[in-house]
């Protein structure tokens, strides 16, 4: 069961580099994929899983075993796959930061401070719409039955596809919660993705708190794991910055993460990821 958990963390850590999902590209790549740490099963499975995707992507893996990270990176550079060392190279890690996010707000719950089950309305000074209510659990576990987005951000998405969350400020959240805020189905009846109900989550523990998502994910989690190069603010990791690719290898910005920054804000190196991921076996 250990062996599964690292290798699926493996995998968590590798797909969330990489992206989400895989783009319908180009012709497979030619492969010159070379490393001393791993099998050739599992380059061959590597190539398998990048080879159409599109020129200048890069690509870095962390695989854990006996409490141990090793790591690989590769670029496709003119149609060929090289190997090539990033992992101390930042990423933009997307949905992993919602991770980060649960666990700070763990943090909390640890110190006594927040329950999973309390409702997040006291730390609000308004009432939200149609006076709805929500625990943190039902935020975190995507069953509180908050739509996907906020419906006053998908018109600016729409428009603003390359960064939609960056004019999406924590007033334009208020005006939302006061105003619009709806659920697209009843609460606890199932489970369904929701940046929102993370955004939201990470919202509540900055307004509680009055510290910024950077300032919490620097104290609880990036110091005390010693993850060098992780953090919410562009500015700090954009010497070792690898550039955004749109699904048709062109370049295009890292999204500013705004009021939802909990959703996905945190740029972090795959050796860093492996610390964090390590420790989740330390008692």
């Amino acid at each position: 069961m250990i062996e599964m958990k690292k290798i699926s963390l493996a995998l968590l850590i590798t797909l969330g580099l990489i992206g989400c999902g895989r783009p319908p590209l180009d012709k497979p790549a030619k492969i010159f994929l070379k490393s001393d740490s791993l099998l050739t099963g599992q380059l061959d499975s590597i190539y398998k899983f990048t080879n159409a995707f599109p020129n200048n992507t890069q690509i870095a893996i962390a695989i854990i075993k006996n409490g141990e990270a090793f790591y690989f990176g590769l670029k496709r550079i003119n149609d060929t796959l090289l190997s090539i060392q990033n992992s101390d190279s930042a990423f933009e890690i997307g949905s992993i930061t919602k991770v980060f996010a649960a666990t700070i707000h763990a943090n909390f719950v640890i110190k006594g401070k927040l329950k999973l089950d309390e409702k997040i309305s006291p730390i609000f000074d308004f009432p939200f719409n149609e006076n709805l209510e929500f625990t943190f659990r039902e935020l975190a576990n995507h069953t509180s039955g908050l739509p996907r987005l906020p419906a006053n951000m998908r018109f600016a998405a729409i428009f603003n596809q390359p960064d939609s969350y960056k004019k999406y400020d924590d007033q334009k959240l208020n005006e939302y919660l006061k105003s619009d805020i709806s659920l697209d189905y009843p609460k606890g009846s199932k489970s369904e993705y929701s940046n929102l109900g993370m955004g939201l989550v990470s919202y509540t523990m900055r307004k509680y708190s009055g510290q910024s998502f950077e300032e919490l994910a620097k104290k609880m989690i990036f110091d005390k794991f010693n993850m060098l190069h992780s953090s919410c603010e562009k500015t700090k990791v954009a010497d070792i910055l690898v550039d955004g690719l749109n699904d048709r290898g062109k370049p295009t910005p890292n999204w500013t993460p705004g009021a939802l920054i909990g959703a996905g804000g945190i740029y972090s190196t795959v050796k860093a990821l492996s610390k964090f991921a390590l420790a989740q076996f330390d008692g």
